[in-house]
């Protein structure tokens, strides 16, 4: 069980961590006062009741803005070398802070997601 907040209950919710397709899930009824919560975001990390990284692997994905700004730098002709470590803080930095904390919880579509990412910046040179 995670919460978060200081004490004050208006601002305190509960998650309870549990195995996705457990057929023994027990989880006790909620607090009064307190909002349960089934995902929530943790230091820029999203984290699910299941701990799936699915949700977090889909908020990477909305980098489109970030892959615009670069291809428009690109367009007007900054150094490739620039581009490759705006690239790198930008987008790279995102995908590598939390992915260890999922260790073992990806998914096959998750890392093939995740590596799309890679493939089109390769293919609008960045």
């Amino acid at each position: 069980m995670y919460r978060a907040g200081t004490g004050n209950t208006g601002k305190t919710k509960k998650i309870v961590f549990h195995r996705p397709a457990s057929r023994h899930l027990n989880i006790p009824p909620p607090l009064l006062g307190i909002e349960r919560v089934t995902e929530t975001t943790l230091l820029g990390i999203d984290i699910t009741s299941t701990l799936s990284a699915s949700v977090y692997v889909n908020r990477l994905l909305m980098q489109y803005q970030r892959m615009y700004l670069l291809s428009q730098l690109k367009s007007q002709g900054m150094n490739v070398q620039a581009l490759q470590t705006l690239f790198t803080g930008l987008i790279m930095s995102k995908i590598t802070y939390a992915l260890p904390s999922f260790a073992g919880q990806h998914t096959g579509d998750d890392r093939n997601r995740i590596g799309a990412i890679s493939r089109k910046a390769q293919r609008r040179g960045v």
